[in-house]
C-alpha cells in the first residue's frame, strides 16, 4: 500500500493538470490540499480511526493484526482509486492529442 499512495498523488495532479491546463501549477497545489483536507470531511474515517485507537488500547498484543486489517480495507479503495484515475488520464490524453 506504501507505493499506491504517491503513484495516486501523481495522478491526481496529472488530472488536475488537464482540467486546468492554463494554470498547472494552480491545479497540482489544489489537488494536494484536497488530497489532504477531504478525508478529514469524512465520518466514516473517524470511526474507524476511534475503533482502532480504543481496540488497541485494550488489545495492544493484537495491534499488528487492526493495522493490517486497515490496510487491507484501504487497499481495496486506493486500488480502485487508481484504475480510475489511470483510465480518466488516458483518455484524456488521447482527447488533447487528436491532430
Amino acid at each position: 500500500m506504501i507505493h499506491l499512495v504517491p503513484l495516486i498523488r501523481i495522478n491526481r495532479a496529472l488530472s488536475a493538470c488537464y482540467l486546468i491546463p492554463q494554470h498547472p501549477i494552480h491545479a497540482i497545489a489544489i489537488s494536494e490540499c484536497i488530497s489532504v483536507i477531504g478525508p478529514l470531511f469524512n465520518p466514516i474515517l473517524y470511526n474507524r480511526i476511534i475503533g482502532m485507537i480504543i481496540a488497541m488500547a485494550y488489545s495492544p498484543s493484537y495491534a499488528i493484526f487492526y493495522i493490517k486489517w486497515y490496510i487491507k480495507h484501504e487497499k481495496i479503495y486506493y486500488q480502485t482509486e487508481l484504475i480510475f484515475l489511470l483510465l480518466f488520464n488516458f483518455i484524456m490524453y488521447k482527447i488533447t492529442n487528436i491532430y
